[in-house]
């Protein structure tokens, strides 16, 4: 099992991102702390995945001594094998979960929105 680490900072939280290459599929691991689901967007273009999540303060209604991620941003350059019409996103307390199974298809041109679970 492969895992690549990549790291984004904006504002005071830090979000982490790493992939882990198994053998039937990719699987992307997003840690976003202080966020909701509803907060986040996964989105796929052709072989490129972004996942983007920005805060909306007046939804959570409280404040915590521990510092809360804003807002951060990531596209990854999936695989050519990188099946994206299968692909499932599973969030759960800060952890998000992006399943990618290997195989083939045809890039598509427009944006495919992944629903977050």
């Amino acid at each position: 099992m492969k895992r690549n680490q990549i790291t984004e900072q904006h504002g005071p939280a830090q979000a982490k991102a790493s992939l882990c290459d198994n053998k039937g599929e990719y699987i992307y691991y997003v840690v976003l702390p202080g966020m909701r689901r509803s907060e986040i967007e996964v989105n796929i273009h052709k072989k490129e995945l972004t996942v983007s999540a920005v805060r909306n303060d007046s939804l959570h209604g409280f404040y915590t001594a521990r510092p809360a991620l804003k807002s951060w941003r990531e596209s990854f350059r999936l695989p050519a094998d990188a099946d994206t019409l299968m692909t499932a996103a599973v969030y759960h307390k800060g952890e998000l979960e992006i399943h990618i199974p290997k195989g083939q298809n045809k890039p598509e041109n427009h944006i495919h929105r992944i629903h977050v679970y």
